[in-house]
């Protein structure tokens, strides 16, 4: 986290994280196929004393022995304003 100042000048927080790596899904029955793939995931964060941004988005893609292939990618944001006032979403595309 960073802050530019003390809470009560106003000091604002940032922060922001990422990871990547290889992803593999065995199935219990095993008569389903197997999936191996990749992965990406970046979070991020910003506050002060009147609002707050949180978000968020992933990205998979597998592909399994059978050929199949499978993509999913997913974004989060939500806002917190000085009034209280609330902004949410959630979008997952496959």
């Amino acid at each position: 986290m960073q802050c530019a100042g003390t809470p009560a000048e106003g000091c604002e927080y940032g922060r922001s994280n990422g990871r990547a790596g290889d992803l593999s899904f065995i199935p219990f029955d095993a008569s389903r196929p197997s999936y191996t793939g990749h992965f990406e995931t970046w979070s991020g964060a910003s506050t002060n004393q009147d609002n707050a941004v949180f978000h968020d988005t992933n990205n998979i893609t597998l592909t399994g022995s059978d050929g199949s292939h499978l993509s999913v990618h997913m974004i989060d944001h939500m806002a917190i304003s000085a009034s209280g006032i609330t902004f949410q979403f959630d979008k997952l595309t496959c």
